[in-house]
């Protein structure tokens, strides 16, 4: 996946959003320890609060648009939000006008742009409401991220986030038993793992949380297979610090 995304960034900046369960934050996490040169991250939903200290700096736009002034110094790994909310112990993240801001601050330096568009209160699989992921149409790669440790659990809220969702999207009911053929239809439902991903954007899909599940590679190349053709490219692998791996299925 950084091979595709370093080639991908040779002669321009790149917007990359992260959407789905399982996986987004310690993926941001990843970018941030693996990919070179400079890397700029944010959210168009919001993030915990305690995420922050992973990033070399972090600005706090408070409702304003943002400036050059916010990029300047000497980082690595910049994080853009806007204020805090202390009650929910969140980072609220950054409207429209700011992201596109914010885009066009990175292009002059072809500074990547990394955006988690999506919530799933630390479940491993999540459905989206009418108004996610949120996803601008600026993205050139959107990476969907789900946790292969659903498989053979039941279809519920302590699993996945929005399951009401999740089982109507897939034909399926609360307490099923997650299948791959279930987990497959949902990551091409139009309404699912596919929904408000930019057209022109490459799709990614990262199957997470390889290395707790017996026999990953045949599990996740069984779902892989049957999305070839819909995502452009999907991976498997961890990325418990300092054991992170990642393999290509397609």
């Amino acid at each position: 996946m950084i091979d595709i995304i370093d080639e991908l960034r040779v002669d321009k900046q790149i917007s990359i959003a992260l959407a789905g369960a399982g996986g987004k934050t310690s993926l941001m996490e990843y970018f941030e320890s693996s990919l070179s040169g400079k890397l700029l991250f944010t959210t168009s939903t919001k993030l915990a609060d305690d995420q922050a200290g992973v990033y070399d700096r972090h600005v706090q736009l408070h409702w304003r648009i943002p400036n050059a002034a916010d990029l300047a110094g000497v980082w690595h790994s910049l994080l853009v939000t806007d204020h805090i909310n202390y009650e929910q112990a969140r980072f609220i993240g950054l409207n429209p006008e700011q992201l596109l801001s914010l885009k066009e601050l990175c292009g002059p330096e072809n500074i990547p742009l990394v955006i988690e568009a999506d919530g799933a209160r630390k479940k491993l699989l999540k459905a989206p409401e009418a108004w996610e992921p949120v996803i601008p149409t600026f993205c050139d790669v959107v990476i969907y991220t789900c946790a292969l440790t659903a498989l053979d659990q039941q279809i519920d809220e302590s699993l996945v986030f929005r399951s009401k969702i999740f089982a109507a999207l897939t034909g399926s009911k609360i307490g099923d038993r997650i299948t791959s053929e279930i987990l497959v239809d949902y990551l091409k439902h139009p309404q699912g793992g596919l929904k408000n991903i930019p057209e022109k954007a490459q799709k990614i899909l990262f199957l997470n949380q390889a290395d707790l599940v017996a026999d990953y590679y045949s599990k996740g190349m069984k779902i892989a297979e049957k999305l070839r053709g819909i995502y452009d490219h999907c991976f498997t692998g961890s990325l418990l610090p300092g054991q992170e791996k990642m393999e290509r299925l397609f």
